[in-house]
């Protein structure tokens, strides 16, 4: 089969090839395979040579190691309005460059000539994937666990070592839904902020809440919140999110986007303890009284 379709976070895409044969081995994503979409992005998989980036404007040059994989690079040019993300060695070794046309669903994957199967999904053109695509659908990328508890979508800011998986496990273990405990896509949809799973581990199913609360996380010696609004709101969510500055298109849509979620989401600051007592604390400082 040349061609998948599937829903990431609310987020939908196509990804066809006349030559290549589409392969979809990461567990990340199979479960997201689905028969039918509508306005997704369509990705075309181009095997006629790749373009020449020698002489666009590069905007980055990136080498980093994601835990459980080797170490990565790629490069991001400008042409014109697009993007060309180039990775010099990905699935097989091949280089190939993703197209990222900005204000269109419409992008191209261009591979060598020779190429035979593709795994879109494997590391780090996965990854670059689904940043490129919330960023374009007006969502960020954030550094979080979320869960859905007593009727309330709640979510859990934090970089790595602030306690995600461990908030967000005290929380299951008292009966709440789990939606992730790493990282999280928000979506604006009809006026109100929706969390949903964004594939990062291999057991990873979809699951979707509304947003009513976030925490911006830390460990404590005791359970204490402070409410954060206007610019300390912002820079609170902004130091969380998943962010590729390449330059000013993506950065301003990003904090347009918090300005709006901060304006319509109740933000706190908190410091935890790893107990079942911060269930308790949350329950009765911010979800009683709704």
């Amino acid at each position: 089969m040349n061609s998948y379709s599937y829903e990431i976070g609310g987020i939908s895409l196509d990804i066809f090839s006349p030559k290549c044969h589409v392969i979809h081995s990461e567990p990340f994503f199979s479960h997201r395979i689905v028969s039918a979409i509508e306005q997704p992005f369509n990705i075309s998989i181009i095997n006629s040579g790749l373009p020449e980036t020698h002489s666009l404007e590069c905007l980055a040059d990136i080498e980093a190691q994601s835990p459980g994989f080797s170490i990565t690079r790629w490069k991001v040019f400008k042409s014109g309005n697009d993007y060309l993300v180039e990775i010099p060695k990905h699935f097989d070794n091949q280089k190939m460059i993703l197209k990222v046309a900005t204000g269109s669903k419409n992008w191209e994957l261009f591979v060598s000539d020779d190429c035979i199967e593709i795994n879109p999904f494997s590391h780090p053109l996965g990854s670059l994937l689904q940043y490129f695509m919330v960023s374009e659908s007006g969502g960020i990328l954030i550094h979080a666990g979320g869960v859905e508890f007593q009727g309330k979508g709640i979510l859990f800011a934090g970089v790595s070592g602030k306690g995600k998986s461990t908030i967000t496990r005290l929380f299951v273990d008292a009966g709440a839904k789990l939606i992730h405990d790493d990282r999280i896509i928000l979506l604006k949809k009809e006026q109100e902020f929706h969390m949903h799973t964004s594939p990062v581990h291999p057991g990873d199913m979809p699951a979707s809440a509304i947003v009513n609360e976030i925490f911006l996380i830390d460990h404590g010696q005791q359970n204490h919140a402070i409410s954060l609004c206007g610019a300390a709101a912002n820079v609170g969510i902004l130091g969380n999110c998943i962010q590729h500055n390449y330059d000013r298109y993506y950065a301003e849509r990003r904090l347009d986007i918090i300005t709006d979620l901060t304006q319509k989401t109740h933000i706190t600051k908190l410091r935890f303890l790893p107990d079942s007592s911060v269930v308790d604390f949350i329950r009765k400082t911010h979800l009683s009284n709704d």
